[in-house]
């Protein structure tokens, strides 16, 4: 008997990404082996790290969501960035997805016209665990907003992260410092 193209059930086949063992509640940023959990992982990839931040992932296809699968969306910086102030375990995610999705239009704007693309793919992560000068006589939790590289799959098309946003992890940040400070 013949297999059609039609009669194959297309969303359940194997992704060609490591799908995460163990799920997470909320986007997880994380160090790890660059290339983890790949059965053709390059020879050169080893020793190197890379930042991911582990999420679900979608492709559009509502059999595929269903699926909740979550994997580690590599993001589009260097593990040793001073910028992570080498913990980027530390940082809370407060938005992951398209760029458009910014909630401050006239920011947004500018952006765009600085050369991001609005349906680029990015995340916004802030820590207590580091105060910033503020540059008014405050401190401030350090912040950053990083590019997020898709996951390309010969079977399922392009993965991107599912959206996500709690714009109260960053109240949340802001009084963890306060009360970090307070107690010194």
């Amino acid at each position: 008997m013949q297999t059609r193209v039609q009669d194959i059930d297309w969303d359940n086949l194997p992704t060609e990404h490591p799908v995460c063992a163990n799920q997470v509640e909320v986007p997880t940023i994380r160090l790890q082996p660059r290339g983890f959990g790949y059965p053709k992982r390059p020879p050169e990839f080893e020793g190197q790290e890379e930042i991911v931040v582990q999420w679900f992932g979608e492709t559009g296809n509502e059999g595929f969501k269903r699926r909740n699968m979550q994997f580690a969306f590599p993001l589009m910086t260097k593990p040793d960035s001073v910028r992570w102030f080498g913990h980027p375990e530390w940082y809370r995610t407060i938005m992951l997805g398209p760029l458009k999705g910014w909630p401050n239009k006239e920011a947004l704007a500018k952006m765009v016209c600085d050369g991001r693309k609005s349906d680029e793919t990015v995340i916004y992560v802030i820590t207590s665990n580091l105060g910033l000068d503020d540059g008014h006589g405050g401190v401030v939790p350090s912040t950053l907003f990083v590019g997020v590289a898709l996951l390309g799959d010969p079977t399922h098309g392009v993965i991107s992260p599912r959206e996500f946003a709690d714009w109260n992890v960053s109240n949340e940040e802001i009084a963890k410092l306060a009360q970090a400070r307070q107690n010194r």
